[in-house]
């Protein structure tokens, strides 16, 4: 029977793919090297049963858990999964990616927040009809609530009169456009 040809090379396999620092100066058997990306890819670690190399199965074994625990820390969004993986860059990468969450969402929360007080106010402003209360909004709300003012005015004195006093053009086109006509 023709003998198997064995074709092994320098591990090119890197921390990233694995989770793991392999050692470099031991060749990687190709045969290995396959079944640990399938086993990587697949996240199976019954996969890694078929490496020969002892160390490269426990590496394998070791990275496959540390990719499901890390999916499971970003799903759950609990840094506290993090813990329980085992290569040291990979818990790193999951705590620095779950803080980077956690700072987006509190920027996000804190955003909305503002949003809504802004807005709570604006509603006050429109409530009072107090058109240079309008000044200590945002520029994206200030339009809109000196219109809700001058239309609101308009409305009640079924006149577009109220929109003249429109500070810009485009408030006051928009004004006329809602106001009662004149029959």
């Amino acid at each position: 029977p023709q003998e198997e040809e064995k074709t092994t090379e320098p591990s090119a396999i890197t921390p990233v793919e694995t989770g793991i620092a392999l050692p470099t100066s031991k060749p990687v058997d190709m045969q290995d090297r396959t079944q640990l990306q399938m086993a990587l890819q697949s996240g199976d670690p019954s996969q890694c049963d078929a490496i020969k190399d002892s160390d490269l199965k426990v590496v394998c074994a070791i990275s496959v858990m540390d990719a499901a625990q890390y999916r499971s820390a970003l799903t759950e969004m609990d840094a506290s999964l993090c813990e329980k993986i085992q290569s040291a860059e990979t818990k790193a990468q999951c705590e620095a990616d779950i803080a980077a969450y956690e700072k987006e969402s509190e920027d996000l929360a804190a955003k909305m927040d503002a949003y809504t007080k802004e807005s709570e106010l604006a509603d006050a402003i429109v409530q009072k009809g107090d058109v240079k209360g309008c000044a200590q909004l945002s520029d994206e709300q200030k339009s809109d609530c000196e219109m809700n003012i001058l239309v609101n005015e308009a409305l009640q004195t079924g006149s577009a009169a109220p929109c003249e006093k429109a500070s810009e053009e485009d408030i006051r086109v928009k004004c006329d456009a809602l106001a009662p006509k004149a029959s």
